[in-house]
């Protein structure tokens, strides 16, 4: 089975010891995402965050043939619980229906951002 890796590119940061993506089988592993544009948060507050955030997702899905829809499972890391009504209220936005499988967990982060998702997609032309 081939394993594809989608390397992180920051023009003028350290590049991370990961790939944004990876390919194996039937599957694409997309790494956490965090809303950080030109080194600091993209936005102030977690609905802006969170539409970013799935943003990026989107992007890399899509360099894979994917889209949102083809997403199966996300794991989300929120740094405090009172955002989770607003951040439940922007991921909907892009999940009206047939929501993946999702976990979230309130933890304190690396990056000074309010999420962190990752997201686990079927590969297009998959069984």
């Amino acid at each position: 089975m081939k394993t594809t890796h989608d390397p992180v590119i920051r023009a003028g940061a350290p590049q991370p010891i990961s790939t944004a993506a990876t390919a194996q089988g039937t599957l694409l592993f997309v790494a956490g995402q965090v809303p950080m544009r030109a080194g600091k948060p993209n936005g102030e507050d977690i609905t802006t965050q969170t539409h970013a955030v799935i943003d990026m997702i989107r992007n890399i899905l899509v360099r894979h043939g994917c889209s949102l829809s083809d997403i199966v499972k996300t794991t989300i890391w929120l740094t405090d619980a009172r955002d989770y009504p607003a951040f439940n209220s922007a991921y909907a936005a892009h999940f009206c229906t047939d929501a993946p499988a999702r976990s979230t967990v309130i933890s304190q982060l690396i990056a000074p951002v309010k999420i962190e998702m990752e997201a686990i997609a079927v590969l297009p032309n998959s069984p």
